[in-house]
């Protein structure tokens, strides 16, 4: 009957076992979402981040992107720097060669292209032209600086053309089919095989 306490004993127990299935539920939806973030955004950052500099090992070696430009770390501490065509800088009175474009932080194969993108040197805290060099070295600091600031961002490289600062917008223009990005080291270690030269001329 329903006035007796059985009853509402009853209810009760039906009340807390539905409040409880409803604190599950909701735990859960917040545990997937938030777990989920961690594991599928967060991490792989961490793993990018860390693989742009630690997890290849491509000292002495050089990915021949074209006849004119590879990436190899040449002395710049296992970070894979784009080379190409020289060009020339004054300092102190005197004449230098630089072929040094950037440091590239991912890449990827297309056809007979290669895609990759060179970082803004100007918003990073280190930078990777430092490494291995000291204060003496002012003017190399210098024309590196100059030369990323008109070639960061995204670049294509063949046989026939050598395309530099594409925005994300600009490159979907001109390549249309999906492209996945891999860490340059991937592919320095896997296809690169000739020992890197000097990095100033």
């Amino acid at each position: 009957m329903i006035g007796t306490p059985g009853f509402y004993e009853r209810k009760t127990l039906e009340m807390r076992k539905k409040l409880l299935q409803f604190l599950i539920a909701v735990f859960l939806l917040v545990f997937i979402r938030y777990v989920g973030f961690f594991m599928f955004g967060i991490l792989p950052l961490s793993f990018n981040l860390l693989t742009l500099k630690t997890e290849y090992n491509i000292n002495h070696k050089k990915l021949k992107l074209s006849e004119s430009y590879s990436i190899t770390d040449c002395g710049f501490k296992n970070y894979t720097v784009l080379h190409g065509l020289e060009y020339p800088y004054f300092f102190n009175e005197r004449d230098y060669l630089n072929n040094d474009y950037g440091l590239v932080t991912k890449l990827v194969k297309n056809e007979n292209s290669w895609i990759g993108f060179i970082r803004d040197e100007s918003k990073e805290e280190i930078k990777y032209y430092t490494a291995g060099f000291s204060e003496e070295d002012e003017g190399f600091f210098r024309a590196s600086e100059k030369k990323i600031r008109e070639t960061h961002g995204y670049f294509i490289i063949n046989e026939k053309e050598a395309t530099f600062g594409l925005s994300e917008e600009e490159l979907k223009k001109r390549i249309k089919n999906k492209i996945e990005f891999k860490a340059p080291g991937y592919y320095v270690v896997k296809y690169g095989t000739t020992k890197c030269n000097s990095v100033i001329e």
